[in-house]
Parts: C-alpha cells; sequence; structure tokens
C-alpha cells in the first residue's frame, strides 16, 4: 500500500492560510520519510483561536516563504498519490483552495482520498472517541502507518 499521510494547519479560518504541512510517506507498507513544514500563511494574520488549537503564530512563520513560494518543492508530495487524512475534508479543502483559488496553481492528481472521518461517521466510532491512530488499527493498515501517526494517538 502507497500512501501519504497529511496535516494542515491554518493561521485563520481562511483556508487558504496554511501555516504548517506535515506528511509521512508510505510505500509498499514501509515508512519512507516524515517532513513537516512551517509556512508564511496567506493571507498573514493569526487568530487567537487557531493559535490555541496548534500553539503556531507569527515568531514560527513570519521570516518564512509563502505556499505558493514553497509548493515546488512540496509538489512532490501529492502527484498521483492516495492520502490519508485525520479530517481529509479540512485538509484537502484546505490544498484546493490554496492552489485553485489563492494562487491560481493546478492542482495535483490524486488518484484517492481515504476519508478517515467517513470512516468514523460510517461505524459510529465518532461516539467512543476514534482518534486517527485507533482508526488505522480498525481499518486494518499495518503497523507501519501507526508509528507515521504516533503524533496523532490518544
Amino acid at each position: 500500500m502507497n500512501f501519504i499521510a497529511i496535516d494542515f494547519e491554518t493561521a485563520n479560518s481562511n483556508r487558504g492560510s496554511i501555516c504548517s504541512m506535515g506528511v509521512a510517506v508510505v510505500q509498499q507498507g514501509v515508512l519512507v520519510g516524515t517532513d513537516h513544514f512551517y509556512i508564511k500563511p496567506t493571507p498573514n494574520f493569526y487568530d487567537f483561536r487557531n493559535v490555541i488549537i496548534h500553539g503556531i503564530d507569527d515568531s514560527k512563520t513570519r521570516h518564512l516563504q509563502t505556499f505558493q513560494q514553497q509548493w515546488p518543492n512540496l509538489r512532490k508530495y501529492f502527484n498521483n498519490q492516495t492520502i490519508i487524512a485525520h479530517n481529509a475534508a479540512f485538509d484537502c479543502s484546505v490544498l484546493r483552495f490554496t492552489l485553485d483559488y489563492r494562487h491560481n496553481c493546478p492542482t495535483p492528481t490524486l488518484t484517492t482520498i481515504v476519508r478517515i472521518d467517513w470512516h468514523r461517521h460510517r461505524y459510529r466510532c465518532a461516539a467512543i472517541g476514534l482518534t486517527m491512530y485507533r482508526a488505522t488499527l480498525t481499518l486494518g493498515l499495518n503497523t507501519t502507518m501507526q508509528k507515521a501517526m504516533q503524533g496523532h494517538q490518544p
């Protein structure tokens, strides 16, 4: 199984205000790499509610490049990929909005989006507080994915 697990954080309520991207790359069931990028958000301001959620503020991003400027380096993770995300509806909409509307960049071909949030709804796991880590166990994904998602453990 080949896929990437992604997690975007935004600086404010604007979907294009990406301030952080985490990615774990799994090829043939083996975790082959993880990366994290701080990104100067567009628009460049932080809402206190977002900062409370993720702890990222202007001090970590003010001297960095925007998503558009970093996209040539980030694009390699997304072409022809299966994506797994804790909240795929949010993360994929952030990516699409940022590329399509904010920066007028073509959206990469994403062969499949595995929606862990769909799994939560379908099997009513939200009632028991299913986390990304537990969802990977429930879905039968191997321990490599579990290791990649350790940051999301309860």
